[in-house]
């Protein structure tokens, strides 16, 4: 079975909790992996590891939790390296994936070109064009397709990744001038070769309020963990109508040509 790692804040006790539990469910064996916490990074290490000019000119996604969330893939990519591992299967811990994909995971592991990343779980701002003649079967389930534009899917929820696009990659990353799931920015620098997205897409995420912080306000953030956390009535309940309506508007397909 191909690695696979999960990707969680160290403290992320209940999701940390539901992933372990969804996994074992499924019969994925996995490892965790230690995500970096961008609000508890010093001064010094922002300045070192981050383009200052970009955090000044886009703080708006450049925010802790961003850069947080780039490093974690980063030092990820790293590590898969330093292994010799061929390709991984990362993960992170607030995704749901359906049961028939299990048996795939091998099969689109071997489908895997050797400086390329197949996006398993992804979002889009508008309907997600995929090219209909790029289509390979993986099996009587799933497909994958290239994107149109690279620029349409996000999220670093849930893909695979071959180590020769981790070798790539790493050589760009840093210092960090994009968030995670910037692929066609990555792209045009050489971080890989090429882009796939698996389809039907099968992963999905829960409705929890994301640890990643994309957006520098702190407050309402916080606000918005705290009200998770304690399961506020009404508000958490009309929170998560919210997430799952954005998140199913953002997770249109449509085929092109």
């Amino acid at each position: 079975m191909i690695p696979v790692f999960v990707i969680s804040l160290k403290d992320s006790y209940n999701r940390r909790k539901h992933i372990e539990k969804h996994l074992k469910e499924l019969g994925l064996n996995f490892e965790w992996f230690d995500a970096i916490n961008g609000s508890k990074l010093a001064p010094a290490e922002i300045k070192d590891l981050v383009d200052e000019a970009k955090l000044k000119k886009d703080p708006f996604f450049l925010s802790p939790g961003a850069i947080g969330c780039q490093l974690s893939h980063y030092y990820l990519y790293k590590e898969i390296i330093k292994r010799n591992l061929q390709y991984a299967l990362i993960l992170e811990d607030d995704i749901i994936m359906e049961k028939n994909f299990v048996p795939c995971i091998d099969k689109l592991a071997a489908s895997l070109n050797t400086n390329e990343i197949i996006a398993i779980y992804y979002q889009s701002k508008k309907p997600l064009k995929i090219i209909s003649s790029t289509k390979k079967q993986i099996d009587k389930n799933y497909s994958t397709y290239t994107p149109l534009d690279y620029v349409q899917p996000i999220s670093t929820g849930a893909y695979m990744i071959s180590r020769g696009a981790c070798e790539s990659l790493v050589k760009i990353i840093l210092p960090v001038h994009w968030t995670a799931d910037s692929w066609r920015d990555y792209h045009n620098e050489g971080g890989f070769e090429s882009l796939r997205c698996i389809y039907p897409r099968p992963v999905d995420a829960t409705d929890a309020t994301s640890t990643l912080q994309y957006k520098n306000q702190d407050w309402k953030f916080n606000l918005k963990k705290f009200i998770d956390r304690y399961k506020i009535f009404p508000v958490y309940h009309i929170l998560l109508q919210r997430r799952k309506k954005l998140r199913q508007k953002m997770m249109v397909i449509e085929m092109v040509p």
